[in-house]
């Protein structure tokens, strides 16, 4: 893009607590997220109408994952990186796993 500004951002999201999610709908979860799945709903629409390429592009750096968890985003002035933790399974002791550690900037 010329005389333009380039920028990264991103997009966190992390439901802490909620219920069990089905294996079928994990399933379900991860096929709808695919950029199969993006590129077949496109070619499907696109014999309908026409649809502009966007002039941004994305990509998902982790996940989804699934399980009850934390996001911690540390900010330290240039730095950021966000870590994401799951609870254990023992709920006597109940303690939190990371799961990923992403660096963004």
């Amino acid at each position: 893009m010329a005389g333009g500004t380039r920028s990264a951002v991103y997009q966190l999201t992390c439901s802490p607590l909620h219920n069990r999610v089905p294996a079928a709908m994990k399933l379900a979860f991860r096929a709808g997220w695919s950029t199969v799945a993006e590129r077949s709903v496109r070619a499907i629409i696109g014999t309908v109408a026409r649809i502009p390429r966007p002039q941004t592009r994305w990509h998902r750096l982790a996940g989804p994952l699934f399980g009850n968890d934390v996001m911690s985003l540390t900010l330290d002035g240039p730095r950021a990186h966000v870590r994401l933790d799951q609870a254990g399974p023992d709920a006597n002791r109940p303690e939190l796993h990371e799961v990923t550690r992403l660096r963004l900037a």
